[in-house]
């Protein structure tokens, strides 16, 4: 064991490195590892190299840019330790994208109107609206998802969810229409 330079541990102990300094800038940082390829993938053979992937997001594209920074210093002073080679091509970078702050105070003061609770928060997923943004006013309407559980085949919205958020769109686009 102490012979062999196995990438799959030296990949583990990035992955985990990753999520540590994530929780420590916390909320809103997200640091996601998504996809994970070990050659040669085989249960007797010590990997030779993994390749994994690093989703980073932040709304502010400062704290983002020094937490990938970061990321990348440490990884590479981790692989020297292990004795690994170690690379961090980017493949995609998209920048933050805000809402109108008009839109989202109206669609606040619609929850509070209705007596809806409702919280104003950073959406971490690439939306559709991040394209229309560019253009219009835009803002994002989000309705609870069951045990925070959301893009996975386990998410689910109670009815009442549903009904208060149709109740909250439709009051929203009578008032812009009118």
């Amino acid at each position: 064991m102490y012979m062999g330079k196995d990438a799959l541990l030296g990949a583990s102990k990035m992955i985990l490195l990753l999520q540590d300094m994530a929780i420590k800038v916390g909320d809103p940082m997200v640091a996601t590892v998504g996809k994970l390829v070990i050659v040669p993938g085989t249960s007797n053979v010590i990997p030779g190299m993994v390749r994994f992937s690093i989703d980073l997001r932040h709304c502010d594209e400062n704290i983002l840019e020094a937490f990938e920074e970061d990321v990348k210093k440490r990884f590479a002073k981790l692989a020297f330790e292990e004795g690994l080679h170690y690379s961090f091509p980017c493949y995609m970078k998209s920048v933050a994208v805000p809402m109108d702050k008009t839109l989202q105070e109206e669609l606040l003061q619609i929850c509070e109107d209705k007596e809806i609770p409702c919280l104003s928060m950073v959406s971490g997923a690439g939306h559709d609206a991040q394209n229309f943004a560019e253009h219009i006013p835009t803002a994002l309407l989000f309705v609870p998802s069951i045990a925070g559980i959301s893009h996975n085949p386990l998410e689910d919205t109670k009815i009442e969810d549903l009904v208060a958020g149709v109740e909250v769109l439709t009051e929203f686009m009578r008032r812009w229409a009118y």
